[in-house]
């Protein structure tokens, strides 16, 4: 279920418009949250998931992705002159990236980082897991 609804809030990120910046990231906060507390990952860092919905919807929605990643995250992001935003996100073992491409900083961050959890929950493409247990638990 878990690698499923990240998938699905991946798709979300990419082809969302910058009015649903905030829902996109209260809903990862509240999906992140919800799977560490349950041991179904190792999160990157403790957060509120409420204080990171307040954070997105009080206009600081790069700073509010960046809540939920952790301070040890590595990070790139980029803006061209069309608007379109590319992000990479390094997971904090410094070994699995991802890169993804939205409509706004804050949701190409978004984007990356969830791609980087779900190659860390694919045990074809991990070395080190950002899941506990990743394997059938999560599908």
């Amino acid at each position: 279920f878990l690698a499923t609804r990240l998938r699905d809030l991946l798709h979300e990120c990419v082809v969302s418009p910058a009015s649903e910046e905030g829902a996109r990231i209260t809903e990862a906060a509240r999906l992140l949250h919800g799977a560490a507390r349950a041991g179904l990952i190792v999160p990157s860092a403790a957060f509120d998931p409420e204080a990171v919905a307040e954070l997105a919807a009080r206009g600081g929605p790069e700073s509010a992705v960046l809540a939920l990643m952790g301070p040890r995250s590595a990070f790139m992001l980029s803006r061209g002159g069309t608007g379109t935003c590319l992000a990479t996100a390094v997971l904090p073992c410094g070994m699995l990236e991802a890169s993804a491409e939205a409509g706004t900083p804050a949701l190409a961050l978004l984007a990356a980082h969830i791609s980087a959890l779900l190659i860390a929950g694919d045990p074809q493409d991990r070395t080190e897991s950002a899941f506990a247990g990743a394997g059938p638990r999560l599908n």
